[in-house]
């Protein structure tokens, strides 16, 4: 039985929780044709990802028809959403090297996480030390592709540390889509008399090109972020137990739209000029300079957990604040602040919100049913109480089949940029509440040994949806909470081995196949809607990982994906809508393992080629994806 690292927070296994919980394990991950995290996601088939680059550089996920907002991303239990936009939520000082496993919760989970897991969590669990280590991951590719990666492992006492540091950088595979990134990671755990300490924390510094990201008009776009936090979580206890964690994120986004570098603009006086060019929006509308952002959020939560014969009884408290300083984002600030490391840029605005939830839960795990109920209450600046609950039941027999049926409500706080984002064509709502919903699923599983099945099916009706919405098409487009959306949706999941099945265990073997489907109902009036336009309809998606022989390895997936909605470009500067094609994708990895006796080292070749087959699509509206895309490296 499989206890998961959701149990940071609910303490129950694998088969009794009655929700839908995919498992990345290592082994996948290990022979997956992917060396950033967006794209490993992608390969599955209950995610959506929608990058506007290489290798993850923008990546927003997202899961059953919502939007990347209103999906939670986690490590080790610790919240490191950003509360400016979701276009951040990925940039994580974590790399694909140091990650042990991933989970996947489906359907919304505010009981347990909160705000923003309005469509489901995904949680991102690191390495755990268990023997003293040293790692080195060298890579190079097509396009100026390299990349490194090290880290080391040790034990002392009841004391175990891991330290990674990585680097990654590429051209680009058409003009300004270069990037380079740095991440830094750290974990400790440390077992006392008075209970486990745990201790984590991380930097990442990522600039990247960013060609046409929000508008084909510019695209000479750029971006750079750097972000770091720090968490410390505590637990002691047996029979009543006591959790505490603490925690701590700040964010710094910088966003030029025309970028500033050699070869391309450069600031003179009061102007960006490139060669004879200067950067403007029309006559005598020039551009005023670079946007800048940083959030910060600070987050401590305590919980008491009591085991008695009539389950698992919890009772916690969630404390959240969040912050922006800003030249585009908030209100204004009495006195701009120097924005350090920046010639004559400043925040001139700002704002705060506090956030505090009240939760409980009680599990009882019979031999054939379970029951799993919970209750959660937001309160926010204006002391407004929001109660949110869910109920979840399940029966399993013969060990290895279960059913489960459930009914929970959801919720998602607006971004700053929801709330004061003022455009040429976008306004902001600083008025807007939370977006809200109630999901009914029922689903059915088998875990075999050498089969397991996953197959579920929900409807979500979203209330006070929030979303941009214009009068006409010529108005400019607004937030409002107005749309209402029913979203239908069907996820199936099967995991085998045919080898296995046919008791053949000299080569290891594993397969994969997922589906989902999902249809939406949008009401939003005689309002012109800007929401769900465009969203995954449907994805199917095959994979296989296969020894072919001792020690070398052939891993690959396909899949199918059909978006529903369209999207506006510019044909001699004239507007055009365009349907979004759904398209196949294929990934293919070669890989050789050996041990060199002498020495103790294990080592790992490998090569990896990205969409074999130089398939054209687009994720974002003009923003054409790369194609075939070849890579090597060894461990």
């Amino acid at each position: 039985m499989q206890t998961l690292e959701i149990s940071a927070i609910t303490m129950y296994p694998y088969l009794e929780t009655g929700r839908t919980v995919h498992i990345i394990d290592k082994e996948y991950m290990e022979h997956h044709p992917s060396k950033d995290i967006a794209t490993l996601l992608e390969s599955i088939a209950e995610i959506d990802v929608r990058t506007r680059g290489p290798h993850g550089m923008q990546a927003d996920v997202s899961l059953r028809g919502g939007n990347a907002e209103q999906c939670l991303i986690l490590v080790n239990g610790i919240k490191l959403n950003d509360a400016q936009t979701a276009h951040h939520n990925m940039n994580l000082p974590v790399s694909p090297d140091d990650i042990d496993y991933i989970e996947v919760l489906q359907g919304p989970a505010a009981f347990v996480y909160g705000a923003n897991s309005y469509a489901g969590a995904i949680n991102i669990i690191t390495k755990k030390p268990k023997e003293k280590s040293l790692y080195l991951h060298l890579n190079g590719g097509e396009h100026g592709l390299l990349g490194s990666h090290i880290s080391s492992a040790f034990l002392k006492d009841k004391n175990s540390f891991y330290l990674s540091a990585s680097h990654n950088r590429s051209q680009g595979y058409i003009e300004n889509t270069d990037y380079i990134n740095y991440r830094l990671y750290y974990r400790s755990m440390h077992l006392s008399k008075i209970g486990v300490f745990k201790l984590q924390s991380g930097y990442i510094n990522n600039a990247f090109g960013a060609n046409s990201f929000y508008t084909p008009l510019y695209p000479d776009q750029f971006e750079e972020i750097k972000s770091e936090f720090a968490a410390l979580q505590y637990k002691t206890g047996e029979k009543l137990r006591f959790f505490f964690t603490a925690s701590w994120r700040r964010h710094r986004d910088r966003f030029e739209l025309f970028r500033e570098e050699e070869n391309y603009y450069q600031h003179i006086g009061d102007y960006w000029i490139n060669d004879t060019d200067t950067a403007s929006f029309g006559s005598n509308y020039y551009y005023q300079g670079h946007n800048y952002h940083r959030t910060e959020q600070y987050l401590s939560n305590f919980r008491l957990e009591y085991k008695s014969k009539l389950g698992f009884s919890y009772f916690g408290m969630e404390y959240n604040k969040e912050k922006i300083l800003s030249n585009v984002l908030g209100e204004e600030l009495d006195k701009k602040i120097a924005i350090k490391g920046e010639e004559s840029a400043f925040y001139t605005k700002s704002s705060t919100r506090d956030n505090y939830y009240i939760f409980f839960q009680h599990a009882y795990n019979g031999k054939k049913m379970a029951f799993h109920a919970g209750l959660m209450s937001h309160i926010i600046n204006n002391f407004s109480v929001n109660p949110y609950g869910s109920i979840v039941v399940s029966y399993k027999w013969k060990k290895k089949n279960s059913v489960f049926i459930s009914l929970s409500q959801a919720m998602r706080l607006p971004s700053f940029t929801d709330l004061y984002y003022q455009g040429p064509t976008n306004q902001g709502n600083p008025d807007l509440k939370a977006e809200e919903s109630l999901s009914l699923e029922s689903g059915y599983r088998y875990k075999g040994k050498n089969l397991k099945l996953n197959a579920t099916v929900f409807r979500k009706y979203g209330y006070n949806t929030i979303d941009w919405v214009k009068e006409n098409s010529s108005a400019i487009w607004q937030s409002h909470n107005h749309t209402d959306l029913i979203t239908n949706g069907l996820q199936c999941n099967l995991q085998f081995s045919i080898l296995e099945l046919l008791q053949y265990n000299k080569r290891k073997q594993q397969l994969s196949i997922g589906f989902q489907y999902l249809e939406m109902e949008k009401e939003s009036g005689n309002l012109i809607s800007f929401y769900a336009l465009d969203h995954l309809k449907s994805k199917i998606h095959f994979s296989i990982h296969q020894e072919i022989f001792k020690g070398f390895f052939v891993a690959g997936n396909i899949y199918h994906i059909n978006r529903n909605g369209s999207y506006t470009t510019y044909v001699n500067m004239q507007l055009v809508e365009k349907d979004y094609t759904d398209y196949f994708l294929c990934n293919l990895s070669l890989d050789y393992k050996h041990n060199v006796k002498k020495s103790g080292l294990n080592l790992k070749y490998y090569v990896n080629i990205q969409n074999i087959f130089d398939a054209k699509y687009f994720d974002y509206a003009n923003i054409i994806m790369p194609g075939r895309w070849i890579s090597l490296g060894a461990v």
